[in-house]
């Protein structure tokens, strides 16, 4: 990756602008690294799903601006995506909801969730998004800075070489820079009022320490990491992060994921394995839980990411398992989709009129689902990682490059790179007991590797190290 554009004083001293909560290098490096995630082609970025007309939302917002939550004073305040984790009446984060359980009744605690028209409403702390801490003046003062960061780019883009030119092009438009512009001054709002001693953020978030501010960051890692992703932060970071912008802490899920950081780590201070505290629950649901299969039926949970693929591989993977079913009767499909995508689920309207299809929401539990189901099917879904967890057969379907993830070199799925293939894997995992055998060994060492313990307390250690910033 040629960052030599990034290095020019006139780029430089631009992304080292001041946004509230953020400097706009942070921003950068979230934008650059977030596309890279999805799509290699640096001037394209993934379409998101609709949300509805314009005037419908606009009419929303207003709504949510008028319904805005006063701010209270926070010890701790949790930083995620809006990544709903719901049970009959709570709507909470899917990864911070066991760590927030050892904080309730101990610390004034806020969960906030970085968008604009979400709320949890988890209690005992503080539910906030970016709405409640946005003002008139902020809008303004927001529309203002973008102009101007936009102008001052339009002069400096001459010098410009590298092929980083067409991420700084697509970054630096005034859309993309008036986001970045709400959510920096709205979350430094929300951050100033609150006055937290400690801020945990989600690591999809690529959370830095607010410049000039004193206040400890812990990341929590939240899904796998590349270490080709890895590289790439690594390098942005070496370029336009400063050493007391850094985070104090970063949690990591496992030791594959730790010697991924020894390698690349520039996001953080130092580094502990504490395990994912979104699997404790899955380690109590299996002392819990006894299968009960039924040997007529063979029950598929398919862990979708259509918001991730192209329009092809998605119709692909739709059109094989339409035609699974229509020759395997005896096949129940489950549909969990993705939180990132489309809750509509307008891709799936065919798959859905059959007797043998059920969807669930992006919400649903992830581990309930695969309690219940025989095989679970993904590309490379971080729910690989659950189903390893509960013991489950796995099938990595891919239909687009045949690239090997980190899944498949672990021995514990099987791959299926073509439609023909997917019905005699399906036959294979359910009556082949020495495969079984084979990838039930293989995913205990899988789970060591990636998870770290069995014990179910990931969130607890979690605690304990926030709880250490609070009492030095």
């Amino acid at each position: 990756m040629d960052t030599s554009d990034l290095q020019k004083p006139e780029i430089k001293k631009l992304l080292k602008s001041k946004i509230g909560f953020f400097n706009l290098h942070s921003c950068f490096i979230n934008y650059y690294l977030s596309k890279r995630l999805f799509n290699e082609n640096p001037s394209n970025i993934p379409a998101k799903p609709g949300t509805g007309s314009l005037a419908k939302t606009i009419t929303s917002g207003i709504s949510c601006f008028l319904k805005r939550k006063p701010l209270q004073e926070a010890d701790i305040l949790f930083i995620s995506r809006y990544r709903e984790k719901q049970t009959p009446h709570i709507r909470t984060d899917y990864l911070f909801d066991s760590v927030l359980q050892h904080t309730d009744n101990h610390y004034p605690t806020a969960l906030l969730s970085m968008n604009y028209f979400g709320h949890y409403n988890r209690h005992p702390n503080q539910n906030y998004n970016l709405m409640d801490g946005l003002t008139l003046f902020i809008i303004f003062r927001s529309f203002l800075t973008a102009l101007g960061l936009h102008i001052k780019f339009t002069f400096a883009k001459s010098h410009l070489e590298s092929d980083m030119k067409n991420s700084l092009n697509s970054f630096f438009s005034i859309p993309n820079l008036l986001v970045w512009c709400l959510n920096g001054f709205s979350l430094n709002n929300i951050h100033k009022k609150l006055k937290p001693g400690v801020i945990v953020a989600n690591d999809d978030m690529q959370l830095l320490k607010p410049p000039g501010e004193k206040v400890n960051l812990i990341t929590v890692q939240s899904a796998t990491m590349t270490e080709d992703l890895e590289k790439k932060r690594c390098q942005l970071h070496q370029v336009l992060v400063s050493e007391e912008e850094k985070a104090d802490i970063f949690c990591l899920s496992g030791p594959y994921f730790a010697s991924i950081k020894d390698k690349y780590l520039f996001d953080a201070q130092k580094t502990v394995i504490t395990g994912q505290p979104r699997f404790d629950e899955l380690f109590q649901l299996k002392r819990d839980y006894e299968q009960k299969s039924d040997p007529e039926k063979i029950n598929l949970l398919w862990a979708t990411q259509t918001h991730a693929l192209s329009q092809e591989e998605n119709e692909r993977n739709i059109g094989a398992l339409s035609n699974l079913l229509k020759k395997s009767p005896h096949i129940h499909l489950t549909i969990k989709l993705h939180p990132g995508e489309d809750q509509q689920a307008p891709l799936y309207v065919d798959l859905n009129k059959r007797d043998n299809v059920e969807i669930l929401p992006g919400s649903a539990s992830l581990g309930e689902s695969l309690l219940h189901c025989d095989i679970m099917l993904t590309k490379y879904s971080t729910s690989t990682i659950d189903a390893a967890i509960l013991g489950k057969n796995i099938i990595i379907m891919d239909f687009s490059e045949q690239n090997q993830t980190e899944y498949l070199k672990s021995d514990i799925s099987l791959e299926v790179y073509s439609e023909e293939t997917l019905e005699n894997a399906i036959t294979d995992l359910n009556q082949n007991s020495e495969l079984y055998e084979e990838f039930k060994k293989s995913r205990g060492n899988f789970v060591q590797e990636y998870n770290y313990s069995d014990d179910g307390e990931a969130s607890l250690r979690v605690f304990k190290i926030i709880e250490q910033f609070l009492v030095n």
